[in-house]
This record gives C-alpha cells, structure tokens and sequence, in this order.
C-alpha cells in the first residue's frame, strides 16, 4: 500500500468478511461488483479474517488478511459485580414479556473480531490519508436503488452514520443504546486510540474502558463512541429506524453460520421461569411457564408450526402435562405450571427440532428464558 493524499470528502468502502467458504467467496464478489457501479469513484478495502482471498484481493483497492479469535466465558469478578450486560431477545403481549436469555458463551463471542475491524480499517484509512470509512458486512446483498439513496450520506457523514439507533429491552442501561453494525459509517479518528484485541484480557479491559460490559458489538461500538465524545466534539447522521426495516429489499446476514442468534426461535414451545417487573424472581416457588411462539425465520415466512410437548415425570412415568399444537406467526399461547419432582420435558415440532430436557425443581431458576409478568 501507498501514501496518497485524498479529498477529505471521500469515503473508503471497507468490506468486512470471513471467506471460509466459497459460497462465502461469491457472495462477497457480488457484493463488490454491486458498490463498484454504485460508488465508481470510491476506493474498496477487504478485510478477511480467513487464510484464503478466493482471488477477491485482485478485485478491490486494498486487502488486509487477519485472523481473529472467539472471546470466552466472562471473568467471575464481572459477574459477581452485577455489570456483565447478558444479551437477550424478547416479546412483549398484553400479561408481560417473554424473555429470551442467552448463554453466557457461543453466543457473540466474534465480538472482538467484529471490534478489530473497525480498528483495522481505521489505521488503514489513516495511512492512506482518508478521514472516513462506510462499512459494510460481506453478506449483505443490496438493493442497488436503496444504495443508491445512501450515496449522498455516506460521502457527507462527519463523524458517524448511524442506522438503527434505538433503545430495547427492560434492563439495559439508561446510557446504553444500541445501533445496526451490518452497514455503519465511522471517521478513522474515533478508533485512533484503540488497538486491535488478541485476547480475552483484552477484551474485559476494552469493556471497562468504554463502561459497556458485554459481547453484543450492536451495544460495544455506540459505547465507543460516547467514550470518545467526552474528550472531543463527533457530530454524525442518525437514523432510528432498524436498518432491515429501512432497506426492505435489501438482503442482511445471507450467510449467518448456525447458531442460537438464527436457531432459537425453532424451540417451540420455550420452557420459562417466571419473573416479576421489579427484578426480583417471582414468589411462586416450583412455577414454569411453557410458551409458545412463531418467530424468526417463521414470522418472515408466514409459516405455521406444528409442535407437541410432554412432561412426564422421571419417576412415574406419568404424564403431567401435554399439549399438541399448530402455532401460527403472530400467535402466542402459554401454561403455567408448578413442578415439584423431577420431570422429563420432550419437544418436537414438524419443521425437525426436537429435545428433551431433564428439569428438577432446584433447576427452574437456572432456565434462561424467563416470562415476566405485569402484576
């Protein structure tokens, strides 16, 4: 790479990838050729975190190959603190909210990776002499009429360009907000003080720099910039609206590796704890909720699930609960019930999952997901 100077007006492209595979490879060609007709003028950099380029480095301005790694289980001081942020999803209808909880590992743990690469494209584009990057993730596959309406914001952007600015969730933070980080536009000087994560210790050290501690990056990379904000003025463009819903036609996470983010909803029903709006666990001893819900790639699909859950218990054999069930997107049901032995919980639905859970009494405040009633 080479030194050159550069309108301070132009925007490095900064495609951000793991090509481990070759449908990963066409993907991210495509995508390429699709920001070359759409922004001629605009340099390209490739960042990808595998050893093989597929022969996409000849296609793009500048190619960075890295190799990250998968951030662990939280160290027990954080947690004992009460300041680790557990991501979650969640659902709110008329008696409260269901509450999907997440494990405290193989879930987000890429998020140092995600991380590196703003800090990365931040060094590159410095050394080349830009002062902005727009970011876009290898999977994305644009409408090129909604890329074309982004032109005039990502060549203009001061500081940031924010879509999917929001707050969600009960229990998050009153100064955390979350953004969309599949398209995100960001000036080098933001990560200039921040160097790349190679390690876990790093990453905990990172969390108690910027005052977030978790692995969701959605939360990580808004920390930053409100870290960065208390010594210098950012000015950006913020848009509230989720980036899927203000680029409907465009394509996001084409390619998402399997895992709980794409995967949970296919558990149907969810075997819940039961919570209360003050945070305490409510006062019913022994009370599970199983519920039932058609989201995800479900709701997207306007699919209907058929699924049959019993509950017998270990002991006996005797059935304590069963229902058979077609659950429609949009439609939700649930069932209170108190267990006061051990049980065995079996769950099939018609589209292939099936489980069964061991569930003891002293279990139930263990369960991740969580139902929270109003009253």
């Amino acid at each position: 790479m080479h030194l050159k100077y550069i309108d301070s007006m132009e925007t490095l492209l900064v495609i951000d990838s793991y090509l481990s595979k070759e449908e990963r490879a066409m993907t991210c060609k495509n995508l390429i050729a699709d920001l070359r007709k759409v922004f001629p003028n605009n340099k390209i950099l490739l960042i990808n975190k595998y050893n093989d380029s597929w022969g996409l480095d000849t296609l793009v301005d500048y190619y960075f190959s890295t190799k990250g790694f998968l951030v662990g289980y939280p160290p027990d001081d954080i947690l004992k603190s009460g300041k680790y942020e557990r991501p979650y999803t969640y659902l709110e209808i008329p008696p409260g909210t269901f509450e999907n909880w997440y494990p405290l590992t193989n879930v987000s743990d890429h998020v140092a990776d995600v991380f590196n690469s703003f800090v990365i494209s931040s060094k590159i584009a410095e050394f080349l002499g830009y002062d902005k990057l727009f970011k876009v993730e290898y999977d994305t596959v644009f409408d090129l009429d909604e890329l074309r309406a982004t032109e005039r914001d990502i060549n203009s952007f001061d500081d940031y360009l924010l879509y999917g600015v929001r707050k969600e969730g009960t229990w998050a933070k009153d100064h955390q907000y979350l953004v969309d980080v599949h398209t995100i536009g960001y000036s080098s000087k933001i990560f200039k003080d921040f160097t790349v994560i190679s390690k876990d210790e790093e990453f905990w050290d990172l969390c108690k720099r910027i005052g977030y501690y978790g692995k969701w990056v959605e939360y990580v990379i808004p920390a930053v910039i409100e870290y960065i904000r208390k010594s210098v003025t950012l000015n950006g463009i913020e848009y509230p609206i989720r980036v899927d819903l203000m680029f409907p036609r465009t394509k996001f996470d084409t390619i998402s590796s399997p895992g709980l983010w794409t995967t949970t909803w296919d558990e149907i029903p969810k075997i819940c704890r039961v919570g209360s709006k003050s945070g305490d666990e409510h006062n019913k001893e022994n009370e599970i909720v199983v519920f039932y819900v058609a989201k995800g790639k479900y709701e997207e699909r306007r699919e209907m699930v058929h699924t049959w859950c019993r509950i017998k218990s270990e002991s006996t054999g005797v059935t304590i609960y069963e229902k058979d069930i077609a659950v429609k997107p949009g439609m939700w049901i649930f069932d209170q019930l108190f267990i006061h032995e051990p049980v065995i919980i079996n769950i099939k639905t018609d589209k292939g999952f099936e489980k069964e859970i061991r569930l003891t009494p002293n279990d139930i405040k263990q369960i991740d997901p969580r139902f929270v009633f109003n009253q």
